[in-house]
Protein backbone atom coordinates (compact mmCIF):
# COMPACT_ATOMS: atom_id res chain seq x y z
CA UNK A 1 0.00 0.00 0.00
CA UNK A 2 1.45 3.35 -1.03
CA UNK A 3 0.54 7.00 -0.66
CA UNK A 4 2.62 8.05 -3.68
CA UNK A 5 0.85 10.52 -5.94
CA UNK A 6 2.50 9.12 -9.06
CA UNK A 7 1.91 5.53 -10.09
CA UNK A 8 5.46 5.51 -11.39
CA UNK A 9 6.65 5.57 -7.77
CA UNK A 10 4.48 2.51 -7.05
CA UNK A 11 6.03 0.77 -10.04
CA UNK A 12 9.44 1.29 -8.46
CA UNK A 13 8.14 -0.45 -5.36
CA UNK A 14 7.22 -3.47 -7.50
CA UNK A 15 10.75 -3.46 -8.92
CA UNK A 16 11.93 -3.86 -5.34
CA UNK A 17 9.98 -7.12 -4.97
CA UNK A 18 6.33 -6.20 -4.26
CA UNK A 19 3.87 -8.30 -6.30
CA UNK A 20 1.17 -5.62 -6.39
CA UNK A 21 0.20 -2.29 -4.86
CA UNK A 22 -2.87 -0.38 -3.76
CA UNK A 23 -3.07 3.43 -3.55
CA UNK A 24 -4.19 4.70 -0.13
CA UNK A 25 -6.71 7.09 -1.61
CA UNK A 26 -8.33 4.22 -3.54
CA UNK A 27 -8.92 1.86 -0.62
CA UNK A 28 -12.42 0.43 -0.59
CA UNK A 29 -14.48 -2.72 -1.15
CA UNK A 30 -13.06 -3.21 -4.64
CA UNK A 31 -9.49 -3.19 -3.40
CA UNK A 32 -10.37 -5.49 -0.52
CA UNK A 33 -11.94 -7.97 -2.92
CA UNK A 34 -8.82 -7.82 -4.98
CA UNK A 35 -6.85 -8.81 -1.88
CA UNK A 36 -8.98 -11.95 -1.58
CA UNK A 37 -8.47 -12.96 -5.20
CA UNK A 38 -5.57 -14.85 -6.74
CA UNK A 39 -2.22 -13.14 -6.33
CA UNK A 40 -0.34 -12.05 -9.41
CA UNK A 41 3.22 -13.04 -10.03
CA UNK A 42 5.95 -10.40 -9.70
CA UNK A 43 6.40 -10.43 -13.49
CA UNK A 44 2.68 -9.83 -14.06
CA UNK A 45 2.69 -7.04 -11.50
CA UNK A 46 5.64 -5.37 -13.20
CA UNK A 47 3.92 -5.55 -16.59
CA UNK A 48 0.73 -4.08 -15.13
CA UNK A 49 2.70 -1.25 -13.58
CA UNK A 50 4.55 -0.65 -16.85
CA UNK A 51 1.29 -0.44 -18.76
CA UNK A 52 -0.21 1.90 -16.19
CA UNK A 53 2.86 4.13 -16.34
CA UNK A 54 2.76 4.16 -20.13
CA UNK A 55 -0.92 5.04 -20.07
CA UNK A 56 -0.28 7.86 -17.61
CA UNK A 57 2.54 9.25 -19.77
CA UNK A 58 0.35 9.10 -22.89
CA UNK A 59 -2.43 10.95 -21.07
CA UNK A 60 0.05 13.60 -19.93
CA UNK A 61 1.46 14.04 -23.43
CA UNK A 62 -2.01 14.30 -24.93
CA UNK A 63 -3.03 16.87 -22.33
CA UNK A 64 0.12 18.92 -22.99
CA UNK A 65 -0.47 18.75 -26.74
CA UNK A 66 -4.05 19.92 -26.26
CA UNK A 67 -3.19 22.79 -23.92
CA UNK A 68 -0.15 24.02 -25.89
CA UNK A 69 -1.76 23.86 -29.32
CA UNK A 70 -1.76 27.06 -31.37
CA UNK A 71 -5.32 26.18 -32.39
CA UNK A 72 -8.42 26.50 -30.27
CA UNK A 73 -9.95 23.10 -29.50
CA UNK A 74 -13.41 22.64 -28.05
CA UNK A 75 -16.38 20.33 -27.70
CA UNK A 76 -19.98 21.51 -27.54
CA UNK A 77 -23.37 19.88 -27.44
CA UNK A 78 -25.81 20.25 -30.32
CA UNK A 79 -27.48 23.00 -28.29
CA UNK A 80 -24.27 25.06 -28.36
CA UNK A 81 -23.26 24.45 -24.72
CA UNK A 82 -19.50 24.11 -24.17
CA UNK A 83 -18.30 20.96 -22.44
CA UNK A 84 -14.54 21.48 -22.93
CA UNK A 85 -12.12 24.07 -24.31
CA UNK A 86 -8.34 24.55 -24.28
CA UNK A 87 -6.43 27.70 -23.32
CA UNK A 88 -6.05 28.88 -26.91
CA UNK A 89 -9.82 28.93 -27.36
CA UNK A 90 -10.11 30.97 -24.16
CA UNK A 91 -7.70 33.54 -25.63
CA UNK A 92 -9.60 33.66 -28.93
CA UNK A 93 -12.83 34.37 -27.06
CA UNK A 94 -11.15 36.78 -24.60
CA UNK A 95 -12.10 34.57 -21.64
CA UNK A 96 -9.94 34.20 -18.54
CA UNK A 97 -11.36 30.87 -17.35
CA UNK A 98 -13.39 27.93 -18.57
CA UNK A 99 -16.29 29.00 -16.38
CA UNK A 100 -16.59 32.12 -18.55
CA UNK A 101 -16.64 29.95 -21.66
CA UNK A 102 -19.32 27.68 -20.17
CA UNK A 103 -21.48 30.76 -19.66
CA UNK A 104 -21.43 31.34 -23.43
CA UNK A 105 -23.55 29.58 -26.02
CA UNK A 106 -21.69 28.84 -29.24
CA UNK A 107 -24.73 29.46 -31.43
CA UNK A 108 -26.17 32.58 -29.81
CA UNK A 109 -23.21 34.24 -28.07
CA UNK A 110 -20.16 33.28 -30.12
CA UNK A 111 -21.23 33.08 -33.75
CA UNK A 112 -21.77 36.60 -35.06
CA UNK A 113 -24.46 35.20 -37.34
CA UNK A 114 -26.40 32.36 -35.62
CA UNK A 115 -27.61 31.06 -38.99
CA UNK A 116 -23.98 30.27 -39.82
CA UNK A 117 -23.85 27.92 -36.82
CA UNK A 118 -27.09 26.24 -37.92
CA UNK A 119 -25.66 25.64 -41.40
CA UNK A 120 -22.37 24.36 -40.01
CA UNK A 121 -24.20 22.00 -37.66
CA UNK A 122 -26.35 20.66 -40.50
CA UNK A 123 -23.28 20.14 -42.72
CA UNK A 124 -21.42 18.32 -39.95
CA UNK A 125 -24.36 16.00 -39.35
CA UNK A 126 -24.63 15.28 -43.05
CA UNK A 127 -20.93 14.83 -43.82
CA UNK A 128 -19.57 14.00 -40.33
CA UNK A 129 -16.55 16.26 -40.95
CA UNK A 130 -16.39 19.86 -42.21
CA UNK A 131 -13.07 21.50 -43.06
CA UNK A 132 -12.04 25.13 -43.70
CA UNK A 133 -15.36 26.74 -42.82
CA UNK A 134 -14.75 30.47 -42.29
CA UNK A 135 -16.98 32.68 -40.23
CA UNK A 136 -16.87 35.49 -37.66
CA UNK A 137 -16.99 35.01 -33.92
CA UNK A 138 -17.95 37.51 -31.23
CA UNK A 139 -15.47 37.79 -28.39
CA UNK A 140 -16.52 38.17 -24.78
CA UNK A 141 -15.16 41.74 -24.79
CA UNK A 142 -17.45 42.65 -27.71
CA UNK A 143 -14.83 42.47 -30.46
CA UNK A 144 -14.98 40.23 -33.51
CA UNK A 145 -12.51 37.71 -34.91
CA UNK A 146 -12.36 35.88 -38.21
CA UNK A 147 -11.92 32.14 -37.70
CA UNK A 148 -11.39 29.04 -39.81
CA UNK A 149 -13.16 25.97 -38.42
CA UNK A 150 -12.65 22.24 -38.73
CA UNK A 151 -15.66 20.43 -37.27
CA UNK A 152 -16.34 16.77 -36.51
CA UNK A 153 -19.78 15.52 -35.55
CA UNK A 154 -19.88 13.06 -32.63
CA UNK A 155 -23.21 11.29 -32.25
CA UNK A 156 -24.59 8.00 -31.06
CA UNK A 157 -22.71 8.17 -27.76
CA UNK A 158 -25.44 9.42 -25.48
CA UNK A 159 -24.44 12.37 -23.31
CA UNK A 160 -21.35 13.01 -25.45
CA UNK A 161 -23.37 13.87 -28.56
CA UNK A 162 -22.30 17.13 -30.14
CA UNK A 163 -19.45 18.48 -32.22
CA UNK A 164 -15.70 18.75 -31.75
CA UNK A 165 -13.95 21.69 -33.32
CA UNK A 166 -10.49 23.02 -34.13
CA UNK A 167 -10.35 26.80 -34.54
CA UNK A 168 -7.72 28.93 -36.27
CA UNK A 169 -7.74 32.68 -35.70
CA UNK A 170 -7.24 34.23 -39.16
CA UNK A 171 -8.14 37.80 -38.23
CA UNK A 172 -4.67 39.22 -38.94
CA UNK A 173 -4.36 37.23 -42.17
CA UNK A 174 -7.66 38.58 -43.48
CA UNK A 175 -6.71 42.14 -42.41
CA UNK A 176 -3.44 41.87 -44.32
CA UNK A 177 -5.28 40.53 -47.35
CA UNK A 178 -7.65 43.51 -47.27
CA UNK A 179 -4.71 45.89 -46.99
CA UNK A 180 -3.03 44.19 -49.95
CA UNK A 181 -6.21 44.48 -52.01
CA UNK A 182 -6.47 48.17 -51.15
CA UNK A 183 -2.82 48.69 -52.07
CA UNK A 184 -3.36 46.90 -55.39
CA UNK A 185 -6.39 49.11 -56.12
CA UNK A 186 -4.39 52.26 -55.39
CA UNK A 187 -1.53 50.95 -57.51
CA UNK A 188 -3.90 50.37 -60.42
CA UNK A 189 -5.43 53.83 -60.02
CA UNK A 190 -1.95 55.34 -59.82
CA UNK A 191 -0.84 53.58 -63.00
CA UNK A 192 -3.97 54.81 -64.76
CA UNK A 193 -3.43 58.38 -63.56
CA UNK A 194 0.24 58.21 -64.53
CA UNK A 195 -0.63 56.98 -68.01
CA UNK A 196 -3.21 59.72 -68.49
CA UNK A 197 -0.77 62.37 -67.24
CA UNK A 198 1.91 61.03 -69.59
CA UNK A 199 -0.38 61.22 -72.63
CA UNK A 200 -1.81 64.60 -71.65
CA UNK A 201 1.70 65.97 -71.21
CA UNK A 202 2.43 64.99 -74.81
CA UNK A 203 -0.72 66.81 -75.95
CA UNK A 204 0.33 69.90 -74.00
CA UNK A 205 3.72 69.72 -75.65
CA UNK A 206 2.09 69.93 -79.04
CA UNK A 207 -0.12 72.85 -77.92
CA UNK A 208 2.92 74.64 -76.50
CA UNK A 209 4.82 74.11 -79.73
CA UNK A 210 2.04 75.58 -81.85
CA UNK A 211 1.70 78.50 -79.40
CA UNK A 212 5.41 79.27 -79.79
CA UNK A 213 5.11 79.22 -83.57
CA UNK A 214 1.99 81.43 -83.48
CA UNK A 215 3.68 83.88 -81.13
CA UNK A 216 6.78 84.17 -83.33
CA UNK A 217 4.73 84.65 -86.51
CA UNK A 218 2.43 87.29 -85.00
CA UNK A 219 5.04 89.71 -83.64
CA UNK A 220 3.78 92.34 -86.08
CA UNK A 221 0.31 91.97 -84.54
CA UNK A 222 0.73 92.59 -80.79
CA UNK A 223 -2.86 91.77 -79.86
CA UNK A 224 -2.70 88.36 -81.57
CA UNK A 225 0.76 87.73 -80.14
CA UNK A 226 -0.63 88.43 -76.68
CA UNK A 227 -3.22 85.67 -77.18
CA UNK A 228 -0.50 83.19 -78.06
CA UNK A 229 1.50 84.35 -75.04
CA UNK A 230 -1.45 83.57 -72.76
CA UNK A 231 -1.84 80.12 -74.37
CA UNK A 232 1.86 79.46 -73.82
CA UNK A 233 1.64 80.61 -70.19
CA UNK A 234 -1.37 78.37 -69.34
CA UNK A 235 0.17 75.44 -71.19
CA UNK A 236 3.32 75.78 -69.11
CA UNK A 237 1.24 75.71 -65.92
CA UNK A 238 -0.67 72.61 -67.04
CA UNK A 239 2.60 70.90 -68.01
CA UNK A 240 3.98 71.49 -64.52
CA UNK A 241 0.89 69.86 -62.97
CA UNK A 242 0.95 66.82 -65.25
CA UNK A 243 4.69 66.33 -64.70
CA UNK A 244 4.03 66.29 -60.95
CA UNK A 245 1.30 63.66 -61.34
CA UNK A 246 3.48 61.59 -63.65
CA UNK A 247 6.31 61.76 -61.12
CA UNK A 248 4.12 60.52 -58.25
CA UNK A 249 2.22 57.99 -60.41
CA UNK A 250 4.61 56.79 -63.13
CA UNK A 251 2.91 55.35 -66.22
CA UNK A 252 2.91 51.60 -66.97
CA UNK A 253 6.12 50.22 -68.44
CA UNK A 254 4.33 49.68 -71.75
CA UNK A 255 3.96 53.45 -72.25
CA UNK A 256 6.86 54.09 -74.64
CA UNK A 257 5.88 57.53 -75.94
CA UNK A 258 8.43 60.25 -75.03
CA UNK A 259 7.42 62.65 -72.29
CA UNK A 260 7.33 66.34 -73.11
CA UNK A 261 9.67 68.58 -71.09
Amino acid sequence: MTGASEEKAAAECIDCGASDYVLKDRLGPASLCAEAGPRRTPAAGKETARLRTSLLENETHSRELLENSVYGIFRVGFDGTFSSANDTLLRILACSSFSEVRALNLANDVFRYPEAFAKLLADSRERSVVHNAETEWRRRDGGFVSVRLHIRCISGSGAADGIEGIVEDVTEVRALERQLQQAQKFETIGQLAGGIAHDFNNVLGAVLGWAEIGYDQSRDHPQIAEYFAHIRQQTDRAAVLTRGIAHVCPPPASAAAPRCN
